[in-house]
């Protein structure tokens, strides 16, 4: 599973530009998708509400369930090793 597949679990359907995806707000409920969300960042903001964060998962933690927490805390936790490895070589 990707992160992708659980925000669109919590806020529905989403319109990709760029690297951002726009989704429904779910903070003011607009009718058009005003709601950027950034996971390459990890940055959203609702270009009508203005509600934003530095964090993807304060929105999955707010308006999603326990499960799709849990699934983006395992994928959040996953670390390229190999990167590591070639820090300290």
């Amino acid at each position: 599973m990707e992160k992708t597949t659980i925000l669109c679990r919590v806020l529905g359907d989403f319109r990709k530009t760029g690297n951002e995806r726009l989704f429904h707000c779910p903070n003011c409920k607009h009718s058009k998708n005003k709601l950027s969300v950034n996971i390459d960042k990890d940055k959203f903001q609702c270009w009508h509400c203005n509600y934003a964060g530095r964090s993807v998962y304060r929105l999955i933690r707010r308006f999603g369930s326990f499960a799709n927490q849990q699934a983006w805390l395992e994928l959040a936790s996953d670390v390229d090793l190999t990167l590591f490895d070639e820090l300290f070589n």
